[in-house]
């Protein structure tokens, strides 16, 4: 049994030493015939970027001997209006079995995959006209540099995760729950609304004109900056809300029957409200 165990982990040294070496130069590949979408789903490990434009478009960016090697690199489809993104984790079947390794041609196989060893990851860019949902989950990673959207909503679960610059909008939803997180760096909204359970987090600059609601359950959290007109909370189990940074036009903020006015300092709940 030793013996069988000691040769198993040298194949498994041998095949990651024999695997092909990504050089680090990228290169690009473009999905063709993509449909006409209006909501975006990205799971499994993927990393992309929104580029709002005037076109349907997905290209993939990766190192050219991954995609040299591996045809459909990245899973796009449109299903029902919504696009669907997945990217191969290429190197997951040496954690799964090693019987499923194969030599061919100097080259090592891994479920029937090359495997390269890669030195950068794979992104996925995804341009389209308006998109009012987004679902990112998994391991999925969301990065959106410049929106401008009447009414979105989006859904970050497990762990995954939404980074974005500036997102100009008339009425925006977060859902955000397991340990999936936010980070918004400028919200220009009417009215948003973010609900964080589990343990999500949030850390979210805001600028809003109507009314900002937060709903934190479990042990989620999230931290607020900047303006709104009126700021409300519910906050249940161990979740918390930071709004020491945010500003209300209004003159207070009531959380049941206590409020904080302009230029007090009072702490009710979870949240507090300096200088408001």
């Amino acid at each position: 049994m030793k013996k069988m165990l000691l040769t198993a982990i040298v194949c498994l040294i041998s095949a990651l030493a024999s695997g092909s070496d990504g050089t680090g130069v990228l290169g690009e590949r473009v999905c063709k015939d993509v449909k006409p979408f209006s909501a975006l789903n990205i799971s499994n490990c993927c990393n992309v970027v929104y580029e709002q434009g005037d076109e349907y478009k997905v290209r993939v960016v990766a190192e050219k001997a991954l995609l040299d090697s591996i045809a459909d690199i990245a899973d796009c489809k449109v299903v029902g209006g919504m696009l669907v993104v997945s990217v191969k984790n290429v190197n997951a079947g040496f954690l799964s079995s090693l019987e499923r390794v194969d030599f061919k041609h100097g080259e090592v196989f891994v479920n029937g995959v090359p495997y390269v060893r890669v030195r950068k990851e794979v992104t996925v860019y995804v341009t389209a006209p308006n998109i009012n949902r987004f679902l990112c989950q998994g391991n999925g990673s969301l990065r959106v540099d410049k929106m401008d959207a009447d009414n979105v909503e989006f859904f970050v679960s497990d762990a995954g995760s939404l980074r974005a610059g500036k997102m100009d909008t008339d009425n925006v939803e977060f859902f955000v729950s397991g340990a999936g997180s936010v980070d918004i760096k400028q919200l220009n909204a009417n009215d948003a609304t973010f609900h964080v359970s589990c343990s999500g987090s949030g850390l979210v600059d805001v600028r809003c004109t109507g009314t900002l609601l937060c709903n934190v359950s479990g042990a989620g959290s999230i931290e607020f900056s900047g303006t709104a007109a009126k700021f409300d909370k519910i906050v249940s189990g161990c979740g918390s809300v930071c709004c020491s940074e945010l500003r209300c036009s209004g003159k207070k903020v009531t959380d049941k029957n206590k409020a904080c006015s302009e230029g007090e300092r009072l702490v009710f709940g979870d949240v507090e409200c300096p200088g408001l």
